[in-house]
Order: C-alpha cells, then structure tokens, then sequence
C-alpha cells in the first residue's frame, strides 16, 4: 500500500520536476510527470474530477427527451433535454446499486429503467417508479421522501454560448473565469455563422495507451505536423487540384508549414494551436468577410477567416 501524499510533499514534487530559466532559454519538464501513477492519481481526482470539463454542445442533445452520455474523469454522465426542454446533467447510475442507466451514447427516453432491479426515472433524474414498492420489495414507509432516491445531479453544469461544461465538485471558478481568455476563440466559432452552430453526427475516437498530457501538448505542437502527417496534407491537396471545378472546396493543408503559424498558453491550461490558411477564400465565411469586419472589427475578422485555429480546453 502506498503511503498518502501530503499537499506540501505534492507541491514540492512538482516544483522539482519544472526546471524553467528565461534568461537561459531552457525549458525542461522532468519525465516522471508522464509516468508517476500517484501523480496521475492526483490529477484524475482534481483536474478531471475537480474542476470544470467540456462535455457536449447544445446541438447534440436537440429535441426534447434526447439524451447524450460521456465521462467526468472516471463518473458516467448522461445529459438529457426533458420534455419541458430544459437540459440536465446526471450521473449515469441508478441510485439503488449503481447499475448503468443509459448504455448508449445517445438516444431518446423520457424515462430510463434500471436493467438490474427495475427502478424507473424520468430524464430529470427523478424517481418514478420502485419495483414492488413497499409490498414485494420490503421498503418502509419512510422510503424515498422528498427525493432522496433521485438520481445525482452534476454538482455544477453550465453552458457558455451552447458548449456544455459540468464539474463534479461544487467548489469550483465561475465557468466564465475558468475559460477565460480561450472564450475569445469559442465566440469566434459561434459568431462566423449567422446561422448558429451545429455538430454533424459521427465522430472518430481513438483509444491512446499512454498519458494524457502527451496527447494534449501535442494538440499545441505544429512542428511534428509536416514529418508526421505529411500523407494527410498530401491527399486534402491532391482533393483541392482534383476537386477544383465544385463549389465547395477543400483547404490547403499541404502549405502549413510555409504559411507561419505559433500557439498560445492561457490560463487553467488551455491552449491554442493556429495556423494561417494559403487559401482563405475558399472558406465558407469568407462570402461574408465585410460583414463580420463591419460588425466585428478587422483584426477579429481575419481570425476568423485566414485561421484554423485548435482549441484544446
């Protein structure tokens, strides 16, 4: 059995894993921060499970009774629209023995019924339904007063601009802080559109057996993407000489490297890997540039138009 790690012993630690010199330039980050399994521990328990974490957009869960489920660190969550169309964000086990309630990724119930003892709640977490009630199943009267069989609600679950956001602890920044300066590039994503913003259905997901922050600095590393993914730019620009003739065109993923590009470091740890667009032209909203620099200014308008830009939050 490991020995608890104190909140001091835990800060001197990681102050000694970060060796950072301005003046020398050096950067260095020891490598037991990618395999210590008691670091890890910490982070999944106060990063993941401790503080706010993106979960779905509004148009994912679009009509009424629709349902959509994903994690907060290692808690299932199921969030639902129910009838009345107000959105809930619930742990996605049954209050009786913690059974999974809904086992898809997402679908349409008004109620959920538990597979292992039939206890019955409707999409708002509350419960409807205990099979055999007081007869069969031997529950006192005093049972389940003012919901206290109720499904757990994320303890925080807000929206900024239809990204969803929960936290499990309650104790936590207003959302708005948290995000922060990365707000500045969600409203240029919503804003680009005078139609509003829709996530299409499908998705590609991959399993990485490895640490979690290597896969997020990577997400902010633009100097692996010519020698790593030089297939990838190679095939989007034979598309775009091929496909030359349709009205919708495919970007130039092929001149990244030649276009410049850098990455921003915000605070809470989000960061913001962008890259200017050969081809900007061809993007959607470029029909609309004189309207987005009229309503919101040159600089803001470029951005959202010569860009990508990926956000890791």
């Amino acid at each position: 059995m490991s020995t608890p790690t104190h909140p001091s012993n835990v800060q001197e630690r990681l102050d000694g894993m970060l060796v950072e010199d301005k003046e020398q330039h050096i950067y260095r980050l020891n490598r037991a921060a990618f395999t210590d399994p008691e670091l890890f521990e910490l982070e999944v328990k106060h990063l993941f499970e401790g503080n706010w974490i993106y979960l779905a957009h509004e148009s994912q869960i679009p009509g009424n009774n629709d349902y959509f489920t994903t994690y907060i660190g290692r808690q299932p969550i199921v969030i639902t629209r129910n009838k009345q169309g107000e959105l809930n964000a619930l742990i996605n086990a049954c209050s009786h023995r913690g059974a999974t309630l809904a086992r898809r990724k997402k679908g349409n119930k008004a109620n959920f019924t538990c597979t292992f003892h039939g206890w019955t709640f409707n999409n708002s977490g509350k419960l409807l339904k205990v099979k055999d009630g007081n007869d069969g199943a031997g529950y006192p009267e005093s049972f389940n007063k003012e919901g206290s069989h109720d499904l757990k609600k994320v303890a925080r679950f807000e929206s900024y601009r239809g990204f969803l956001f929960g936290s499990l602890n309650d104790d936590v920044k207003p959302l708005s802080e948290f995000l922060g300066e990365a707000t500045k590039i969600i409203d240029m994503i919503v804003d680009q559109s005078p139609e509003g913003l829709e996530v299409l259905r499908g998705a590609s997901t991959y399993t990485y057996d490895g640490n979690w922050k290597l896969q997020t600095e990577n997400g902010a590393d633009g100097y692996h993407v010519s020698s790593v993914h030089w297939n990838y730019a190679a095939t989007t620009n034979h598309r775009k000489q091929s496909e030359a003739g349709d009205n919708v065109k495919a970007m130039d993923a092929g001149s990244w490297a030649k276009q410049g590009g850098g990455f921003y470091s915000f605070e809470h740890g989000h960061m913001l890997l962008w890259t200017k667009w050969a081809n900007p032209e061809d993007r959607p909203a470029y029909a609309i540039r004189g309207e987005l620099v009229e309503k919101f200014g040159q600089a803001r308008a470029d951005w959202m138009i010569n860009h990508s830009r990926n956000l890791c939050l």
